[in-house]
């Protein structure tokens, strides 16, 4: 997209402002980056709190599936702790094989699946 995730949060503010339809927040890289390579927890919380501001709901998204079952319940737990009910689903793929372990902890946290 070629904008810094801080960039991407204030365009989807835009969208937000224009009203008429729910907003959901995504978080594409959540759980990795291809180009970043790991992306701190402490990174996701605080753009979940900046979505959450005017996003319907925030959804973190995993497409690289590498993420242990452990560390999906353990930053499930700390957005859910910032920004309560607003998160509402998530996003995985099975890349490696782990993308089982991952629905679990998700469903075992309360998030839909998209």
């Amino acid at each position: 997209m070629r904008m810094t995730p801080d960039q991407m949060v204030a365009e989807v503010r835009k969208c937000a402002e224009l009203g008429g339809t729910p907003i959901e927040g995504a978080i594409s890289t959540a759980f990795g980056c291809t180009l970043q390579g790991e992306v701190p927890e402490k990174e996701v919380v605080r753009l979940a709190v900046a979505l959450a501001e005017f996003c319907d709901s925030v959804a973190p998204r995993g497409y690289r599936g590498v993420r242990e079952s452990a560390q999906v319940r353990r930053l499930f737990a700390l957005v859910r702790k910032e920004i309560g009910d607003k998160l509402e689903g998530a996003h995985f793929h099975d890349t490696r094989g782990l993308g089982l372990g991952q629905r679990a902890r998700r469903y075992e946290e309360g998030v839909a699946p998209l």
